[in-house]
C-alpha cells in the first residue's frame, strides 16, 4: 500500500472484514468500536521501498474519528529494496461508535518512495508477513 505522492495521505486497509463483540472492521480499513471500553493498542507496519535513490521519511499514524491519537512514527528508509518495521502501542479509551483508522504519509522532505509492504516467503509451509497488523485487546468494558 503506497501514497500516490509525497504529502498524500493513505488510509490502510488492514485486512477481510470481520466483526467481533468489540469492534467491526470494513474492507476501507475503519476499525468501529462496538463496546466502550479501554483498550490496548498494538499495531505493526513494515514500511518499505524499492526503486530510486535518496532518502523517503515515511510517518503513520493512528486516528480516532479523524483526529490523531498520541504521536506519529517516523521511518527513515535511505537505501532501495529496504524494509523495516514500525509499530504503534498504547491505551486508548473508546465509546461506542468511534472509529479508528491509520494513515500513512511521504513526508515532503524526502523522495516519492515508499509505504507499507507485505511479506511473502519463497519457502513453503511458512505463512506471510502482512504489511498492516492490528492487535486490540480488552483491559475493560
Amino acid at each position: 500500500q503506497n501514497p500516490t505522492g509525497l504529502g498524500a495521505a493513505l488510509q490502510l486497509t488492514i485486512g477481510d472484514p470481520q466483526t467481533t463483540d468489540y469492534f467491526d472492521l470494513d474492507a476501507a480499513g475503519n476499525i468501529t468500536c462496538l463496546t466502550a471500553g479501554t483498550y490496548n493498542s498494538n499495531i505493526r507496519l513494515v514500511t518499505g521501498r524499492s526503486g530510486t535513490t535518496g532518502e523517503a521519511q515515511i510517518y503513520a499514524r493512528l486516528l480516532i474519528d479523524g483526529v490523531q491519537a498520541g504521536n506519529s512514527t517516523h521511518t527513515i528508509l535511505d537505501s532501495e529494496n529496504f524494509e523495516l518495521p514500525a509499530a504503534y502501542t498504547g491505551v486508548i479509551n473508546l465509546e461506542a461508535g468511534q472509529v479508528l483508522t491509520i494513515e500513512i504519509i511521504r513526508d515532503t522532505d524526502g523522495v516519492d518512495e515508499g509505504g507499507v509492504t507485505a511479506g511473502i516467503p519463497a519457502v513453503a509451509g511458512w505463512n506471510p508477513s502482512p504489511s498492516v497488523k492490528v492487535v486490540l485487546t480488552v483491559v475493560s468494558a
